[in-house]
């Protein structure tokens, strides 16, 4: 019976050994096979991206959206005193408007493609062992100058998240939270949630491949 005992637990010690030196998972594989994906399906219904919105946010639905933390990118956009102090139906409400408002944004970005490609650059420092990294990289047009683009990823588990991205060194988190502060500062989270539910339910997904998403 010891002698079983003991043979458990050093089974048990050696599936923690394992799962405590497993190798961190590459975040430029997931950042890059996306990017593939994403592009192959552009490429396959370009002629059609501008009269068919409903396909382009099947794209940030089902390609992008997994592979970010929403939860993380609304309550940095919100700012962590503003956050802490709304409620907890307040802050339930305002994650799937901003993330609808995000998904536009990406939706009619999209909608402009026209053969761009995707660079990305090695990741300095490496990434084994880190919880928080930051990837670079430029999308390539074929008329005009490059677009630098990086990323932040969270290792979260096993995988890796994006909680913020840049286009031309510009935060998307920090561009939103100057856009959101007017509104916090004037009525709360409960405020700045209405407001973006009646602008996601007043402008057509149409209207937002067309570029109509900017909050006022």
């Amino acid at each position: 019976m010891k002698r079983r005992f003991l043979s458990l637990m050093l089974f048990v010690c050696a599936l923690f050994s394992v799962n405590a030196f497993a190798a961190t998972p590459n975040p430029m594989d997931m950042l890059q096979s996306t990017s593939d994906q994403m592009i192959a399906e552009l490429k396959v219904h370009q002629s059609t991206l501008k009269s068919d919105p409903d396909r382009v946010f099947n794209i940030v639905d089902r390609i992008l959206l997994p592979h970010f933390d929403m939860e993380y990118m609304s309550r940095s956009v919100i700012g962590r005193s503003a956050w802490m102090s709304a409620s907890a139906q307040d802050k339930k409400a305002f994650t799937p408007a901003f993330t609808e408002l995000l998904t536009r944004t990406y939706a009619s970005a999209l909608a402009s493609y026209t053969n761009q490609t995707v660079k990305f650059f090695p990741i300095r420092g490496g990434y084994e062992g880190q919880r928080q990294v930051t990837i670079h990289s430029e999308v390539i047009q074929p008329s005009g100058p490059s677009v630098p683009m990086s990323y932040i990823l969270l290792l979260e588990g096993n995988q890796w998240k994006v909680i913020d991205f840049s286009v031309d060194n510009v935060s998307v988190v920090n561009n939103f939270r100057a856009q959101f502060s007017s509104d916090l500062d004037q009525g709360g989270l409960a405020n700045l949630t209405k407001k973006l539910q009646e602008h996601n339910s007043k402008l057509s997904r149409q209207d937002a491949i067309q570029g109509k998403s900017n909050v006022d």
